[in-house]
């Protein structure tokens, strides 16, 4: 949490200042870096980007497959080289090349934007209920572990919360 000291006529002071652990004032906080969990969310990406890439290939492979399966047809049929239809299936060849670049860059940027959206909503609770049981070990907190709307593993938080609530009873009951 970062507050940024006023000086008495308005102005904003060079100086910043972090508390740690306090509550955000406004808006939501800057994040250090775009990962949260960096080797779990660049395995996780890559492997996604890899199928896709595997998939996008083989479906490559098929239509490139079909236009020498309708090439060797024309031949067969002994169409000159210049008979229009020779000229259709190369324009049609050289039009699905151009679609397949451009679908793939679209494909490529989609994939990374879900896939960074999915591996927060799965890297994001994670490392809260790590930070969360870090802060009651040290002491720092007593309160209830809360992901944000949407994010996966809600019943990680209940089930944790569940525990620290049967804890409490018994730490104080002990004089922990």
């Amino acid at each position: 949490m970062f507050i940024k000291t006023v000086i008495s006529r308005g102005e904003v002071a060079d100086k910043t200042i972090r508390i740690k652990g306090g509550p955000m004032l406004k808006g939501r906080r800057k994040p250090k870096s775009i990962l949260i969990n960096p080797k779990f969310q660049i395995s996780f990406l890559t492997q996604h980007l890899l199928l896709a890439a595997v998939s996008s290939l083989i479906m490559f492979a098929t239509v490139q497959y079909q236009f020498n399966k309708f090439d060797l047809a024309g031949k067969e049929m002994k169409l000159s080289e210049g008979h229009f239809y020779f000229q259709l299936l190369n324009q049609q060849h050289q039009d699905f090349n151009t679609m397949f670049v451009y679908m793939g860059i679209i494909n490529f940027l989609i994939l990374v934007f879900a896939g960074f959206r999915l591996s927060h909503r799965v890297a994001g609770p994670l490392h809260r209920l790590k930070v969360h049981s870090e802060r009651v070990i040290q002491g720092e907190t007593t309160t209830e572990l809360r992901f944000r709307k949407g994010d996966y593993f809600q019943d990680v938080a209940e089930a944790y919360n569940k525990q620290l609530h049967f804890r409490k009873p018994r730490s104080k009951a002990s004089g922990e």
